[in-house]
């Protein structure tokens, strides 16, 4: 947290609130953050208790190189469509463009 507000500049943030509350704009400080809970164990472990607590993800690879990721979880602006697709490209040795990435398909 601390390396957060250092590079933030979270510690000049109340003057500049300030000039602009002299100027008479409205402006808040916060912070925000979240966990994101997604494979937090094995899947046979919470089977047994009936907790359905693992993400599950399908690729298939056509025969004219095109790729479709489809995954059952569903990014909320995190970026995870983008991710996916460099991860995929980079290990399978093809162009970016040539992947398609489905949420919450499975």
């Amino acid at each position: 947290m601390e390396k957060a507000k250092q590079l933030s500049g979270y510690e000049d943030l109340p003057k500049e609130q300030a000039e602009k509350r002299a100027h008479g704009e409205l402006m808040g400080i916060g912070i925000s953050t979240f966990t994101e809970i997604v494979g937090a164990g094995p899947s046979h472990a919470f089977d047994i208790l009936g907790i359905k607590m693992f993400a599950s993800a399908e690729i298939r690879i056509h025969p004219a190189g095109k790729v479709i990721a489809r995954f059952g979880t569903k990014s909320q602006g995190q970026g995870h469509e983008t991710t996916s697709a460099q991860s995929i490209a980079q290990e399978l040795w093809i162009p970016e463009g040539s992947i398609t990435v489905q949420e919450a398909a499975l």
